[in-house]
Order: C-alpha cells, then structure tokens, then sequence
C-alpha cells in the first residue's frame, strides 16, 4: 500500500509538472491519456486504501484461550499439566518447584475468592493459574513485576492481572494464622541449642 501510494504520488507530481511546462496546443492526445491515468491511479489507490481493513482477522484480540485456533487448552492448563516448563525452567519463573507448587494449591482450594468464581470463569481462570500469577509476581523485580510481563506465557489479558494477584494474595494470606506461629519453649531450646 504505501509502494502503491508513493508511486500514485511521484506520477501525479510528474503529470501536473508536465501539464506546467508545456502549453495546451504542446499536449497531444498521448498526453491527456496519461493526464487521465492520474485520476485512475488515485481511485484506484483509494479504493485499494479503503478496503485494507477487509482481509483482517475477524477479532482483533489475540486468541488467548485458544479458542479460535481450534485448541481448546488455555496456555496456563499447559503449564500445570507439565506440557510447556520441565522442572528447572518452573523453577526459574516461578520460583517454586511442582511438588510444592500442588502443595500450595491444596492449602488454598477451598478458598472463599475461588468459589465465588462463576462456572465459565473457574473453566478457563482456575486457582492454578491464579497461583501461577502471584507466584510469577514474587518471583520479579522491578519493570518484570508490571502487568505486561506477568500475562506472558499465562495465557492472559493484562487487564486481568492485578484481579488474579488480588484473589491469590487474599488467598494465600488466608493461611496465615495455621502455618506462621512463634516456636514454643521445646522449640526455643532446641533452636538455642
């Protein structure tokens, strides 16, 4: 479109400067059919111009849940399922290896965040890709800890993030009182000791 466009252009600048310097008893009529070829050009280039929005893809949006591609399994089910990341590599982004990983999710699972989550919501936004999303957070710094970075390779919109952090993190602090505690006095021994 835009080789199209400059070349409309360059011919258009050349007819009208060759229309300027000769006179009109010059111009023959090979001339006043390349005149006529301007006004071809320029609603040709304009029609081709108006239609480039027609061969799009019907959605603008990326297919995040794999729905329009014809795969049905949203990226972060690939993660948890052991698909996309081996151990070291989970390890790596998400700070945490799998066995303590299902671990977490078992503590969390009846969370009150997570069942208030509608049925096509639990389907494709579980509590594993909630943890995933927290887990991904803590395991950032810096500009990684914006929304842009946590939704790749999840799967997600950026839009979403921060409520997936929220549920997460109110989840996880939910745990609090039944595994943070101060040691008692057999405990206070056998650290001193």
């Amino acid at each position: 479109m835009r080789e199209l466009g400059d070349a409309v252009v360059s011919h258009c600048i050349s007819c009208d400067v060759h229309k300027l310097i000769c006179k009109e008893s010059e111009l023959d009529t090979d001339d006043d059919e390349i005149l006529g070829s301007k006004d071809v050009a320029v609603i040709h280039y304009a029609t081709l111009h108006s239609l480039h929005y027609l061969f799009r893809d019907n959605c603008h949006r990326h297919d995040i849940r794999g729905r329009r591609s014809g795969n049905d399994m949203p990226e972060w089910r690939k993660i948890v399922l052991g698909y996309k990341y081996n151990d070291e590599e989970m390890l790596r982004i998400f700070r945490v290896p799998w066995p303590l990983f299902f671990r977490l999710v078992r503590l969390v699972k009846d969370h009150p965040a997570f069942s208030s989550l509608g049925k096509k919501q639990r389907k494709y936004f579980s509590l594993e890709l909630h943890l995933l999303v927290l887990l991904k957070y803590l395991g950032s710094e810096g500009n990684s800890c914006s929304a842009l970075y946590l939704k790749q390779g999840l799967g997600i919109g950026k839009g979403s993030v921060m409520n997936y952090l929220r549920r997460a993190v109110d989840a996880v602090l939910s745990l609090f009182h039944d595994t943070v505690f101060w040691p008692d006095a057999d405990e206070h021994t056998e650290i001193s000791n």
